[in-house]
């Protein structure tokens, strides 16, 4: 048996590294053949006629090497209507067993290339309680995955408290022009910790150069705020390991964000940091709040959090511990990827 990954996007995209190809190393470390198939969805529908003509012939003879008893695996691949036809008209034909993930609420916008698939579907991948509930409406077989890592590679990173230096440093990593209304949490309650005389420095990662993102910190002393527009993925950990308090502000109630996974915060976890969230969507199933991390409801509970966190050096090498270990027996690649195995035998 061999699983065949179709992925959203190339590896340097988050989603698709998380949820594929690196989904597809960790089979193959496991004895499970996998092989990511290229190219992505979405670079077949950004690519222009004819060019276009010869990513849909790579997908066809690509398809033409899966055998009888291996598995298709679909991550997020709706977006495209060209592929989407083939997989659909291939499965039909050929009655391959395929899973289906994903990790948004996707139906919002694409409701019937994402019923279709998820009917289709063997087993259904999902990040969260509430896409799971969604699934099960067209097909029983639905699994909660949070979006992952490789716990080890981020280990060699943990954070040492004992060496923290000079201002305590609240980090936020992430892809900034799709934030920005949760960037504006953030700098309320910035402006509060400011008022109440708490030092600290903010360091986000990903702005993109994006003026909404300048503007919004750029009333702030210079000495306090940090802006890093872009990261290559592979420095993710040396650069979170920088932080003393990873925060992941999610304001917006939406359908869209309730349904998010964790991995944001996960990556804070993975290296031992002290973290603060917004209570909302999947990470309330995660987190408990006080023992492995904290949850705010508001503004003021944003506040409170982090000033204990940022006065209390002995608090945030605990919670760090607690998140860690957390992530390490639950959450990590370690922890999930034989589940994925067994589900995906089983089929």
């Amino acid at each position: 048996m061999t699983v065949h990954f179709y992925t959203k996007e190339p590896i340097n995209r988050p989603a698709s590294r998380q949820r594929a190809f690196l989904i597809a190393e960790e089979f193959n470390k496991r004895g499970i053949p996998a092989v990511v198939h290229t190219p992505a969805v979405e670079t077949i529908s950004e690519t222009r006629w004819p060019k276009k003509f010869r990513h849909l012939l790579a997908v066809l003879r690509s398809l033409a090497t899966v055998k009888k008893g291996d598995v298709v695996f679909l991550q997020r691949t709706i977006s495209n209507k060209y592929f989407f036809f083939i997989i659909v008209l291939y499965l039909k034909l050929f009655r391959r067993k395929m899973v289906f993930d994903f990790d948004d609420a996707i139906y919002v916008h694409s409701f019937f290339k994402t019923k279709v698939l998820v009917q289709m579907a063997d087993a259904v991948f999902v990040c969260s309680t509430l896409l799971q509930d969604w699934v099960r409406q067209y097909n029983p077989n639905a699994y909660i995955f949070h979006t992952s890592l490789n716990f080890g590679w981020y280990q060699k990173y943990t954070k040492d408290y004992s060496k923290t230096n000079g201002p305590c440093v609240i980090g936020w990593i992430g892809r900034g022009e799709e934030h920005v209304e949760n960037l504006k949490l953030m700098a309320r309650v910035l402006e509060q910790l400011s008022a109440r005389g708490v030092d600290y420095k903010f360091l986000l990662v990903g702005a993109w150069k994006d003026k909404r993102i300048y503007e919004l910190f750029g009333t702030f002393p210079a000495s306090s705020v940090e802006l890093i527009d872009y990261l290559d993925w592979k420095k993710i950990p040396e650069t979170i390991q920088r932080f003393d308090i990873g925060v992941m502000p999610l304001l917006d109630r939406s359908v869209w964000n309730r349904s998010r996974s964790s991995y944001k915060l996960f990556e804070y976890l993975a290296v031992g940091i002290a973290t603060v969230s917004s209570n909302n969507g999947e990470i309330s199933n995660v987190i408990k709040d006080g023992t492995d991390g904290f949850l705010a409801d508001n503004e003021q509970e944003w506040v409170d959090a982090l000033e204990r966190l940022v006065t209390d050096g002995a608090l945030r090498a605990k919670i760090g511990r607690a998140g860690q270990d957390m992530l390490r027996t639950r959450e990590s690649y370690e922890a999930v990827v034989p589940h994925m195995i067994e589900i995906i035998k089983n089929l």
